[in-house]
């Protein structure tokens, strides 16, 4: 049902740091599940137009879940080009928003699917997975591409600065400074 595509769009996103255009742009036969990796092949372009080049996506569980259940629910006729998800942008969208607008979820409040994006690559790069790999997990070549997806939380600032310079003092200093 169109809920449950819509449901997995999002996480799709947040579990692979996707575009909306190259998820809703998905056909069967870019879903490599039985690979050594699992991965997806995203053949779009933000556009939807297909371009000459495309970029592998590897699953992390999550994604490989929600991308099982789509098999599952799968009809038994659908073609390998056939798409994954029976949406288009503005109707994921409008579907997102009626969802909100029954929840009573106010519009300021509502994450977007952009934002599991960020969301994504804050993740990744709190886990320590490196910039090169997170730039190429979701389809940037531009090592300055990801200055703008994530901006590193105070508590994982303090985390990160307390492992890496351990306290020497011993107790007694000016804590007011």
């Amino acid at each position: 049902d169109v809920a449950t595509q819509t449901l997995a769009v999002y996480d799709l996103a947040r579990f692979t740091g996707m575009r909306r255009s190259g998820i809703i742009g998905l056909r069967w036969d870019d879903v490599h599940l039985a690979a050594t990796t699992p991965h997806l092949v995203v053949r779009q372009d933000r556009s939807g137009q297909t371009k000459s080049t495309s970029h592998t996506v590897p699953l992390i569980p999550d994604a490989v879940r929600i991308l099982r259940e789509q098999a599952a629910n799968r009809p038994d006729r659908a073609a390998p080009d056939e798409r994954l998800f029976g949406l288009d942008g503005r109707s994921f969208t409008q579907n997102v928003r009626r969802a909100c607008n029954r929840a009573g979820i106010p519009p300021d409040q509502r994450a977007t699917l952009h934002q599991q994006r960020h969301e994504f690559v804050s993740l990744a790069r709190e886990a320590g997975v490196p910039d090169a790999v997170i730039r190429e997990a979701i389809g940037h070549r531009d090592a300055r591409a990801l200055e703008g997806y994530t901006s590193i939380e105070t508590a994982l600032a303090g985390r990160l600065l307390s492992a890496a310079m351990p306290s020497t003092s011993s107790g007694g200093g000016n804590a007011g400074n």
